[in-house]
């Protein structure tokens, strides 16, 4: 049930990754997000 709120947590980090840092490195923090989230 917590689905939902990792998604929405991972596209905000997705988000401000991008703002924030090169390509490659936002979507290494995106897997990154998601490996302390599991």
């Amino acid at each position: 049930m917590r689905r939902r709120n990792r998604g929405d947590g991972y596209i905000v980090n997705a988000i401000h990754g991008i703002q924030s840092k090169t390509p490659i490195e936002n979507i290494l923090a995106m897997f990154e997000t998601v490996e302390r989230n599991v």
